[in-house]
């Protein structure tokens, strides 16, 4: 894993579960830009951070930090 170096995402959704996968994508959409497919794992990325707010009745919003990991 990256010692240092976290990538951040941010989605929203309906829900705070499609804001969460939605953050989720995000984050792994720009390590994979970043760093390629290897690295672009959430499932197996480290030291996750997740906070979301309801913006309002109807909508979430989330935002996630990550250390990048690959599998070996």
């Amino acid at each position: 894993c990256m010692l240092d170096n976290f990538h951040s995402g941010q989605g929203s959704g309906p829900n705070r579960k499609a804001a969460e996968l939605s953050a989720m994508k995000s984050w792994m959409g720009f390590t994979d830009l970043e760093y390629g497919s290897d690295w672009a794992s959430y499932k197996i990325a480290e030291r996750k951070s997740m906070s979301c707010n309801q913006d309002n009745d109807s909508s979430w919003t989330c935002n996630t930090d990550a250390l990048a990991c690959r599998p070996y």
